[in-house]
């Protein structure tokens, strides 16, 4: 008991910036912040097609389609997206994971991106490192760190600069401009066609991102479609933590050996494979539930809301969260596991209630 209160003290320590901070929440088809329009704290974003013309204070991160940020961004930026086009001042770090990126402002900091097309336009300039994972990286900008590039095709034009040193890895040497500058050394790793972890980390940061907007946007439809059950659901799984904890772990392991059992005889064959396709729908219920419970949890915590809030903005907070406590090795997973199994055994109490007590 005392290690699993511990491990949940982690999560609160590692979102609790997100908590503590004042944040505005955006979602929808469309979002823009126009310019000369002042964004006092940080901004969270899930939409179609965002614009971001004017100033954010703090942090934005953005998930969406096409993003356009020509704005002024205080502190860091996250954004993920079909289309980005990065082309205002970002005051500290920037993480961008885009199918078509394109980077046509000034980063104060360090610069990681991953996309399918990655280009650095004349005008870019990164103050710090820049790290880039992509198909295709075009650097025609100034870098004033060290640059380390994973791509199928390596560009340097005739107005890049590279203040620190060029290492590349790719699968073949680098078209470098005669123009181009680099006042460092210049290494380059040639990835065999066996060196899939190379080849595929890309795919696997956009792959990240891409869960992250899914999970997302499925956890809005589930508040806004089930106004009335997710509320109860969450309370449920925050009133009563430790039995739907547990709750949440005996169904985890009774419902698989039931389904077995009844799949043993011929008759229960077809009502076992519908049973399974059910508890698959179920764990993957649980496990977007689970951010909006997270989301719910952090805000009666760390806001002192009493009851919980239940709606987009928790459920948003609780998703990105929740990806961010999973990151961290082992600890994070095990955080992680414990929501999903509360949310797990929230479920299965409703559901009990509804179909037996309600009969």
């Amino acid at each position: 008991m005392k290690k699993l209160i511990s491990l949940v003290l982690v999560s609160v320590l590692l979102v609790w910036p997100v908590v503590a901070t004042a944040a505005t929440f955006k979602a929808g088809d469309s979002y823009s912040l126009a310019r000369g329009q002042t964004m006092a704290d940080d901004l969270y974003v899930a939409s179609g097609t965002i614009t971001v013309s004017g100033v954010v204070s703090g942090d934005l991160i953005a998930v969406g389609g096409n993003l356009s940020v020509t704005g002024d961004v205080a502190e860091d930026a996250i954004l993920a997206g079909g289309t980005i086009n990065l082309g205002g001042s970002v005051g500290d770090d920037a993480r961008v994971a885009g199918g078509n990126v394109s980077i046509d402002g000034t980063i104060a900091d360090d610069l990681f991106v991953a996309g399918g097309q990655v280009h650095l336009t004349s005008g870019s300039v990164v103050s710090g490192d820049l790290v880039v994972a992509g198909g295709q990286v075009i650097v025609d900008g100034r870098v004033d760190g060290n640059v380390n590039i994973t791509s199928g095709q390596v560009t340097l034009g005739d107005t890049a600069v590279v203040a620190g040193n060029l290492s590349y890895k790719s699968k073949k040497e680098a078209t470098i401009a005669s123009g181009a500058r680099i006042t460092g050394t210049t290494t380059f790793n040639q990835i065999q066609r066996f060196d899939r972890r190379q080849s595929f980390g890309p795919l696997i940061v956009f792959s990240f991102f891409a869960k992250l907007l899914l999970a997302i946007v499925t956890a809005i439809l589930l508040v806004l479609i089930f106004k009335t059950k997710a509320p109860r659901v969450v309370h449920q799984g925050i009133n009563n933590f430790w039995p739907s904890l547990l709750r949440g772990f005996l169904v985890m392991i009774a419902v698989p050996v039931a389904i077995i059992l009844v799949g043993f005889t011929a008759v229960g064959i077809p009502i076992a494979i519908l049973a399974l396709f059910g508890y698959i729908a179920w764990m993957i219920l649980s496990a977007v539930g689970s951010g909006i419970l997270f989301g719910s949890w952090l805000a009666k915590v760390g806001m002192k809301r009493d009851p919980a809030p239940v709606n987009w903005k928790t459920a948003i907070l609780g998703t990105i969260a929740l990806f961010v406590v999973y990151l961290v090795p082992f600890a994070g997973w095990i955080v992680g596991f414990v929501f999903f199994l509360v949310t797990l055994g929230a479920i299965a109490k409703q559901w009990y209630d509804s179909a037996w007590l309600n009969r």
